[in-house]
């Protein structure tokens, strides 16, 4: 071998030893990618704090739904005694009506009586006139008295 060639052979061996070297002291700081990593503590780390969150979750969606359960109980609480009140109201109104019904009909033959003798005669209305023509100036003369004392 020529002394050129063995330079060479030096100069090479040395790169790669450099090189070596270079990757020997690197490899401590290297680390293996997330989901090739076989440190069982880094898994139960993970596992804690996804259990964390869950935990977290599940409290906050049982208060939610505890409270939209709440909140529905009421909203029903109150539509029953709207209803109640609403069936008894209409109950209330359904016995006036008919009781209103009840007393027309027994109101029908007075009415029936009164109208027969009223007015069909022309004596009869002029006394019927006469008589609201009274009950005008009768109020009248109340409302002027009423006035005049008021005044003095």
């Amino acid at each position: 071998m020529r002394l050129s060639d063995r330079i060479l052979i030096y100069i090479a061996s040395l790169l790669l030893f450099f090189a070596g070297v270079a990757l020997c002291s690197m490899a401590s700081a290297q680390t293996l990618p997330m989901h090739a990593n076989q440190d069982p503590g880094y898994w139960y780390n993970l596992y804690q704090e996804e259990q964390a969150r869950a935990n977290g979750l599940e409290a906050s969606g049982r208060t939610s739904i505890d409270g939209l359960k709440a909140s529905l109980k009421a909203a029903n609480d109150t539509i029953t005694k709207q209803s109640a009140t609403i069936v008894r109201l209409v109950k209330e109104r359904n016995n006036q009506a008919d009781r209103a019904t009840l007393a027309e009909k027994q109101l029908k033959p007075v009415s029936d009586e009164l109208a027969k003798y009223e007015g069909k005669t022309i004596a009869g209305k002029a006394i019927r006139k006469v008589s609201n023509a009274l009950k005008y100036v009768g109020g009248v003369t109340i409302i002027i008295i009423g006035v005049k004392a008021a005044l003095l």
